[in-house]
């Protein structure tokens, strides 16, 4: 999938980096974040990184109004940190969470395929909600 693939583009910049007979192998996402990121960041296991990367221990201090757009399926993060944040957002009135069922990973830019798919014409429905929350911050 995806992950092999950009594996096997990082190889062909820095073939000395990365063992394709190691790329081969990797299946999940936890896989390629064990084989190819943990080693090279110097955690000790993948819980830690994904402890340390986590935002959860940020989210609480956010003091600015702040906007956040999650996608639930988005096939980085296991779904079950939904209800962990929405409950931290729910907490902090500073976030404001609008949370879709679909979107992905780095999305809300809709094909014309998608937009029939999903009856909505707006191929740039993030960026318009971006702004119409900008624009009621500004009005407030």
């Amino acid at each position: 999938g995806g992950l092999k693939e950009l594996a096997h583009q990082i190889h062909s910049y820095h073939p000395e980096a990365i063992d394709l007979n190691i790329v081969e192998t990797i299946k999940t996402i936890w896989d390629f974040d064990r084989e190819l990121v943990i080693p090279r960041l110097g955690f000790t296991s993948v819980e830690a990184y994904f402890t340390a990367s986590s935002p959860f221990c940020v989210l609480p201090k956010i003091n600015k109004p702040t906007l956040i757009l999650y996608a639930q399926d988005d096939p980085i993060f296991e779904p079950s940190i939904v209800s962990d944040l929405e409950r931290v957002c729910e907490e902090n009135k500073a976030i404001d969470l609008v949370l879709t069922q679909a979107g992905g990973h780095v999305s809300y830019l809709s094909s014309l395929n998608c937009q029939k798919n999903n009856g909505d014409r707006d191929p740039w429905w993030g960026w318009n909600r971006v702004l119409e929350w900008c624009n009621l911050i500004i009005d407030n």
